[in-house]
């Protein structure tokens, strides 16, 4: 017959120091530094996760901070040669930057709000042979 602890006991410890559980992940620095480094290049989350060996979503867990870093710096790199390439006079980099930084759009459609949309106007001409037409009031 098993032995029931007493009330406020603390419960036996394995020789590792856990109670059990899976074993915690610690992953040493430079795989976050490689995980970081692989980021920054454009290098998808599933392939980094390959490299280094874990599941994504561990990886993406664990390694969040690295991860959004290496992204930030290889948005801030691109950024940083699309503004010189526009500065340069680069059609392509200044309407891009255009469209998508200074939040302007293509001439064929109108972007604008209905507030600020021009109100329809309606103008009605009346010449000699229109005048007569039913309806219609006379030329005048």
């Amino acid at each position: 017959m098993a032995v029931k602890p007493k009330a406020g006991a603390p419960k036996k410890r394995a020789a590792s120091g856990r109670s059990g559980g899976r074993p915690r992940i610690v992953i040493p620095p430079e795989t976050r530094d490689a995980i970081a480094r692989l980021a920054s290049v454009g290098t998808p989350q599933e392939v980094i996760a390959r490299i280094v060996g874990f599941s994504v979503d561990t990886m993406f867990r664990h390694c969040k901070d690295e991860l959004e870093l290496g992204l930030a710096e290889a948005n801030a790199q691109i950024a940083g040669t699309l503004f010189t390439k526009a500065l340069a006079g680069d059609a392509t980099a200044i309407i891009w930057w255009e469209k998508t930084r200074a939040g302007m759009r293509d001439g064929s459609k109108d972007q604008r709000t209905d507030d600020e949309a021009p109100r329809p106007v309606t103008v009605n001409i009346y010449g000699a042979d229109m005048s007569k037409r039913e309806g219609e009031p006379p030329a005048g």
